[in-house]
């Protein structure tokens, strides 16, 4: 094991799960060491899943840099889809100061160009090479949304956003009718209202809704597994959340200029590739006149690997 003075520590906080490695940092090449995901359900505050790691792994780093799942502001954060808050004051108390919180959508962004291209499933015709500005957006608990600006000379700028709370633009009928009941029950149909695993159920709900029929209490998991099946309602709800989410990305693809690419993380794209390459993603992502020749040109790309924010962590620390 590399010596405490050696190590430091990141951490990818979502919704759901609490990913946690350390990094070797001497030399450029920046290792993940003692990688574990903890579930962050089973602890109250994140730093009590945070001392859990440290006692599992016997290390104590000399400094850390933490991906989290909501707007970082003075260093602390409120998670949007979990009941932690994480400030200054709480890291001292926990006998770890030293720790730079930034967004986990930022931190995919700084991942993109260090992913090993076997952990990506591109979808459409064009693969890369990927230059200029990429955009990163990913349904797991929330929608995240960021990008990485890249300027001359290798540096790279992640901008991090909320985009996944801007307002769903429905192109057909039905998604008029599901923004007509969406924005009757909750004043507003955001993207994440959507996009996201409650999103998936939501979106089952109100197909089943729509077309006349009692929805079962399905999970988000459980709609995947029977529309891979071959389950005709949970497929085509798993058509629908994917074709969306391809209008979605060439929106931000547009928006931010993402001329050398469009990621897709989070964890439940990875899950239902065979309907992602059925389904009207690349289609609906193109269809965005009269930028469809430029949308064409631009290549998606579905992570899958589960550690990448991680690794966008890692380069952060020592930067500042």
């Amino acid at each position: 094991m590399t010596s405490g003075q050696e190590l430091g520590l990141v951490a990818d906080i979502g919704g759901t799960n609490a990913r946690f490695a350390l990094v070797d940092t001497v030399g450029d090449r920046k290792r993940l060491l003692d990688m574990q995901q903890l579930a962050c359900a089973d602890y109250p505050t994140f730093e009590e899943s945070l001392s859990s790691y440290l006692k599992l792994v016997g290390a104590k780093p000399c400094a850390g840099v933490v991906a989290v799942a909501g707007a970082v502001k003075n260093n602390a954060v409120r998670f949007t889809n979990l009941n932690w808050h994480i400030t200054p004051e709480s890291l001292t108390k926990s006998g770890f100061p030293d720790v730079r919180l930034i967004n986990d959508y930022a931190a995919q962004a700084l991942a993109l160009p260090l992913l090993d291209r076997a952990r990506l499933f591109p979808l459409g015709p064009h693969q890369g090479p990927h230059e200029g500005t990429l955009a990163v957006l990913g349904p797991g608990s929330g929608l995240g949304v960021a990008a990485l600006i890249r300027q001359p000379g290798g540096q790279d700028v992640p901008l991090a956003t909320e985009g996944g709370h801007a307002d769903f633009a429905a192109v057909d009928d039905i998604e008029h009718e599901i923004v007509k009941i969406l924005t009757a029950r909750h004043g507003r149909a955001s993207i994440e209202t959507l996009l996201c695993g409650n999103g998936l159920c939501r979106l089952y709900e109100l197909l089943q809704l729509l077309g006349g029929r009692k929805a079962e209490a399905l999970t988000a998991s459980d709609i995947s597994e029977r529309g891979l099946a071959g389950d005709w309602d949970c497929r085509e709800t798993l058509l629908r959340f994917c074709a969306i989410l391809g209008s979605v990305s060439g929106d931000v693809a547009l928006t931010l200029g993402a001329t050398g690419g469009v990621f897709i993380a989070g964890g439940i794209a990875p899950r239902i590739l065979p309907v992602l390459e059925a389904s009207r993603f690349r289609e609906r992502f193109e269809a965005k006149a009269p930028m469809v020749a430029w949308l064409k040109a631009t290549p998606t790309l579905i992570i899958t690997d589960t550690n990448s924010a991680l690794l966008g962590a890692a380069r952060v620390l020592g930067t500042a």
